[in-house]
């Protein structure tokens, strides 16, 4: 998806259950399971990373 939205699915029920604006189109994720959070790395114009605790989805 191109909506500057991260999306967390639950894939046995086939839903969204959370979602959070980035501002930008999402090129990476990486799940810290440790610290529960998620990295994600924001491409054009912004070339950021953001690190989102979860499940609240703060950054």
């Amino acid at each position: 998806m191109k909506d500057g939205i991260l999306h967390v699915w639950d894939i046995n029920c086939e839903k969204i259950i959370q979602n959070a604006a980035t501002d930008y189109q999402i090129c990476s994720l990486l799940w810290l399971p440790k610290t529960r959070k998620l990295m994600t790395g924001q491409g054009l114009p912004g070339n950021s990373i953001k690190i989102w605790k979860y499940p609240m989805l703060i950054n």
